[in-house]
């Protein structure tokens, strides 16, 4: 993170503050389970990248785009009827 190498281990948890560059890499032998939290939203909210490389093409590419609605405020969205009390993103959609 900020041309800084560290070695993180299962379970950690690793936080970028925004504007930082950062990489993540697996070097184990195990699949690397990454959970991002952006706020705003940066990508499309169900994207899924198998590689960087195809992160970076989806992202060149215009496909990974974050939803118009996630670059709006709380207030914009509830009076476009599109804040949910309940439910998650993938419901009635």
């Amino acid at each position: 993170m900020a041309g800084v190498k560290q070695e993180v281990s299962a379970h950690d948890v690793v936080i970028v503050p925004a504007g930082t560059q950062h990489q993540f890499e697996n070097t184990g032998d195990t699949p690397l389970e990454l959970i991002t939290v952006y706020s705003p939203a940066e990508h499309d909210y169900k994207s899924v990248h198998k590689t960087k490389e195809e992160g970076d093409e989806e992202e060149e590419t215009g496909k990974d785009e974050a939803p118009e609605w996630s670059q709006k405020s709380k207030k914009e969205n509830e009076k476009a009827g599109l804040v949910k009390e309940k439910g998650g993103p993938y419901e009635n959609e």
